[in-house]
C-alpha cells in the first residue's frame, strides 16, 4: 500500500514540474504569476509538508538538468499551500486534500 502511495505522490510531484515547464515555457495569462515565472524562469511550488520531499528532489533533479531554472519548494500544510497560490506568493501547490468550497470559489473568481 505505501508503495503505491509512494508513487502516486511520485506521479503528482512529477505532474506539478510538468505543468510548471508549461508555464515557463508558453504565455499563459490566466495564471496571475505567469508574467513574473516566464520573466524570471522561477517556479514556486508549496504546500502539503508529505508531498514537499518528493516535490523537492523533483526539482532538484530538474534543475540539475536545466539550469536556467529555478524552482522554489516550500512546505507548511495543505491548507497553507493553498492560501499562498490563492494570494499569488506560488504557483503550484501540492496539497494532500481537495480544495475546499469556498478556496474553489477564490479560485475560479481570479480566473
Amino acid at each position: 500500500m505505501f508503495e503505491k502511495i509512494l508513487n502516486i505522490s511520485i506521479f503528482l510531484v512529477l505532474f506539478a514540474v510538468a505543468v510548471g515547464i508549461l508555464l515557463l515555457t508558453r504565455n499563459i495569462t490566466y495564471f496571475s504569476s505567469a508574467d513574473f515565472i516566464q520573466k524570471e524562469n522561477i517556479l514556486r511550488i508549496g504546500g502539503s509538508t508529505t508531498v514537499y520531499p518528493f516535490a523537492k528532489a523533483a526539482a532538484t533533479d530538474f534543475m540539475e538538468k536545466n539550469l536556467e531554472i529555478i524552482i522554489t519548494v516550500s512546505e507548511s500544510s495543505s491548507g497553507g499551500g493553498i492560501k499562498k497560490l490563492l494570494a499569488g506568493e506560488i504557483d503550484i501547490v501540492d496539497s494532500t486534500r481537495l480544495p475546499k468550497d469556498d478556496e474553489y470559489d477564490i479560485a475560479k473568481q481570479q480566473v
